[in-house]
């Protein structure tokens, strides 16, 4: 790994709960040296790997940090652990009206990952909750939301999901009938996951979420989506260390199998490629091999590799069109997924369309009218 600065490097070495002792006196030499406390502490912010990163430099060399980083440190981590734990009571609240409620709700992203992979609630940090609900319980849902006292403001309400937040309680809540956007990298409903669930222990309640083979396939798929449109991807990367740390037998069989029935393959190389990179990560031969096969991979994952710590929302926000859907295109691995992602792409509203007006939940049927005529006009107005 080619690091960028010293600072990155020591986030790097950093951002796992498996220091190695050779990454230890590689930390303690970096500390030793001139580096810019404010960019370390604000990137690894941004990155949202803070809580890890900054345990660990405690952990590893606190009576060499600078007395005042060192207590920007920790009151960050004290600060961070009362707020799970408040948003941990919130889940298992949440939890306990769905299944009172008959609604199947499976809760992952951050509270699960924190608990399933990094054993420690303190050592990731999560702002929301986020659930998965079946397509037929989705408004049901969102009303059981609504009586609870959460609201949702008509700017997060998207294809695929829905923004609640509680005003009182200021927790966020993202409700999800599907993984991504309908017209995006991959449509992974409800029904693929709920025979294979397995337990998590949060806050001595177990809690049934996707199976660390299914869950292994949701990262990387946030992954790949994350690294077209946002800076901070670093904590996904994590996620995925994390999980293959954890989990040392996954069956990777099952997992290109699975990947191969929903035309994820490329997407999962991709991520893990990236994975290796950044943080060394050891993988199986069978996904080394098809890695070292792809070229397309390859190229896709050094270019994330190479801008990770130059990127920002403003150089997201500049690029042209052609870029934007590069990599995009790049994930779709088979000619019908092809042909539906420019379909859908074209005929699926978006925030843009919402923009345009506010309608209640129960009209948004009506954007799909209104997408051609926006669309119309706008082109109209570039030819003339």
């Amino acid at each position: 790994m080619n690091y960028k600065n010293l600072e990155t490097e020591l986030i790097l070495r950093c951002s796992t709960t498996e220091i190695n002792p050779n990454s230890i006196i590689r930390i303690k030499e970096i500390i030793e040296q001139d580096i810019d406390w404010d960019y370390f502490i604000t990137t690894a912010k941004i990155h949202k790997v803070a809580p890890l990163v900054f345990v660990n430099i405690i952990k590893i060399a606190s009576k060499v940090i600078p007395s005042d980083k060192l207590s920007t440190l920790q009151t960050f981590i004290r600060s961070l652990v009362i707020k799970n734990l408040y948003i941990i009571k919130e889940l298992i609240y949440l939890m306990e009206c769905f299944e009172s409620n008959n609604i199947p709700a499976i809760p992952y992203k951050g509270v699960i990952l924190a608990a399933a992979f990094y054993k420690d609630p303190s050592l990731r940090q999560f702002t929301d909750l986020d659930f998965l609900v079946p397509r037929e319980k989705y408004i049901e849902t969102q009303q059981l939301l609504m009586s609870l006292g959460y609201q949702a403001p008509p700017q997060t309400n998207v294809d695929w999901e829905r923004g609640f937040i509680n005003p009182q309680k200021q927790i966020a809540v993202d409700l999800h009938q599907g993984l991504t956007r309908f017209s995006n990298l991959i449509n992974i409903d409800f029904t693929s996951f709920c025979d294979r669930l397995e337990s998590v222990l949060i806050g001595g309640v177990e809690v049934k979420s996707f199976s660390s083979e299914d869950m292994l396939i949701v990262l990387c798929v946030q992954l790949a989506k994350d690294s077209q449109w946002t800076a901070e991807v670093l904590i996904k990367v994590c996620d995925i260390a994390q999980l293959l740390r954890a989990n040392p037998a996954l069956d990777w069989q099952l997992i290109w199998q699975r990947c191969k029935k929903l035309g994820t393959r490329r997407i999962l190389l991709f991520s893990l490629s990236v994975t290796k990179e950044m943080l060394e990560i050891e993988l199986p031969d069978l996904i080394t091999q098809k890695i070292q096969a792809d070229q397309v991979v390859q190229k896709a994952a050094l270019q994330v590799c190479q801008e990770f710590f130059d990127r920002s929302e403003e150089s997201f926000l500049n690029r042209t069109f052609k870029e934007r859907i590069y990599l995009r295109k790049l994930f779709r691995e088979r000619w019908q997924d092809k042909i539906s992602y420019n379909f859908k792409k074209a005929v699926t509203p978006n925030e843009r369309d919402q923009e345009v007006v506010e309608l209640p939940t129960q009209l948004s049927f009506i954007y799909y009218f209104l997408r051609p005529i926006r669309l119309t006009f706008k082109y109209l107005n570039r030819l003339f």
